[in-house]
């Protein structure tokens, strides 16, 4: 299991800086967020890409998952043309899709229709240039919030082309039991965030309302040992990106967390650090 990190948060880096981050951090290689403002990104992804993906081999880092713009989710636009493309190209087999959010008063499964159609879209785009689009697990009103809701949207979709992006942190804010998760998507789980979140309550308003916060891998809901032994048990060997999502802390100390999670899933996978 390849331990990649989310370059959400280095839009400014080129990708010479984007490689020796992951090295700073102790990373096998990169997820890259292709998005606009970075350096890498919608409008540029068909030559900055390939040349990128070159770079980091040659510093023996891998790029294995790119994560698109939160609002791709049409795959007739130009912007999901150019960046399939430039992933088949670069060798880039993983492509992290956008996501669709429910709406209150939305027929369900009259939406639940339209977004097995767009991954359809999406799977026969990625057979084109022999990538794979997955779908990322996200908490909090999203489609797809769990494995559950995600076998809604894939089932009976070719998964050589369209898969599951699992989020550790997001699936305990669900509650679901990991193991019987990796159980309802089998031949379709591509990669895993690895994120942790506990909840807190908010005693400014009475009753209390319990609000998420992230915290440092190994702090949160999500049990890693028994995460990390069901995904041998189940031959996982996708990617694993290291989100490193602290957004209250300064830069320094955010990369020092990140470093530390990474660390983590080193001893608990039994590698050693780099």
């Amino acid at each position: 299991m390849k331990l990649i990190y989310f370059t959400k948060y280095y839009p400014d880096l080129s990708p010479g800086q984007l490689g020796e981050k992951a090295r700073a951090v102790g990373a096998d290689g990169l997820d890259l967020a292709v998005r606009p403002g970075h350096a890498i990104n919608p409008d540029n992804v068909g030559r900055a890409l390939p040349a990128a993906v070159r770079i980091w081999q040659g510093d023996g880092l891998v790029c294995p998952l790119v994560t698109a713009d939160t609002k791709l989710i049409d795959p007739n636009t130009p912007e999901a043309q150019r960046l399939f493309a430039a992933c088949g190209e670069a060798g880039v087999g993983l492509i992290k899709l956008g996501y669709w959010t429910y709406q209150p008063g939305q027929d369900y499964w009259r939406q639940v229709d339209a977004i097995r159609a767009a991954l359809e879209g999406f799977g026969k785009l990625a057979g084109k240039h022999a990538v794979k689009a997955v779908y990322h697990t996200h908490s909090n009103g999203y489609y797809g919030c769990n494995c559950a809701g995600i076998m809604h949207l894939l089932r009976d979709q070719d998964p050589s082309s369209v898969g599951a992006y699992l989020d550790t942190g997001h699936l305990s804010l669900e509650g679901e039991p990991f193991r019987q998760g990796l159980a309802m998507v089998g031949e379709y789980l591509s990669a895993i965030a690895a994120k942790d979140y506990r909840r807190q309550p908010d005693a400014s308003v009475d009753p209390p309302v319990w609000k998420r916060e992230t915290v440092k891998l190994g702090e949160g809901f999500f049990d890693w040992r028994d995460g990390l032994a069901a995904l041998r048990e189940a031959g996982f060997a996708g990617p694993c990106s290291v989100h490193g999502e602290y957004e209250n802390l300064d830069p320094a100390d955010r990369e020092m967390w990140l470093m530390d999670d990474i660390a983590l899933l080193r001893r608990l996978v039994g590698e050693p650090d780099p």
